[in-house]
């Protein structure tokens, strides 16, 4: 064993560059967070964080204020929508609806 030689191993390439991220605006994120919900009823944190690109701490700072999170099958482990904040962009449509046909009303 004392005569082999052990092959040469570039490791700045090897190694890949993990990505620092940055946190966004609070904002920005619930945008982002919301569009995803709107495809998806439930996720797991992972997802949502290659979704959002912010950083674990911070994201699960902004979930735990919108989302709630499943303990118990089926959806053991998954992150939702709190009850008030689903169909976000649908309410919101529906009120600017409700809105422009007040206004041709009059």
């Amino acid at each position: 064993m004392a005569g082999r030689k052990r092959p040469y191993i570039d490791y700045t390439k090897k190694k890949s560059p993990k990505e620092k991220r940055v946190r966004d605006d609070k904002d920005a994120v619930l945008d982002m967070l919301f569009a995803a919900f709107e495809k998806h009823q439930y996720y797991n944190i992972k997802d949502l964080q290659m979704i959002t690109r912010q950083p674990m701490v911070y994201l699960k700072e902004i979930l735990k204020e919108i989302c709630n999170y499943n303990y118990t099958n089926p959806h053991k482990n998954m992150w939702e929508l709190k009850p008030e904040y689903r169909h976000y962009k649908l309410e919101q449509a529906a009120e600017t609806k409700e809105e422009k046909n007040s206004s041709d009303s009059d």
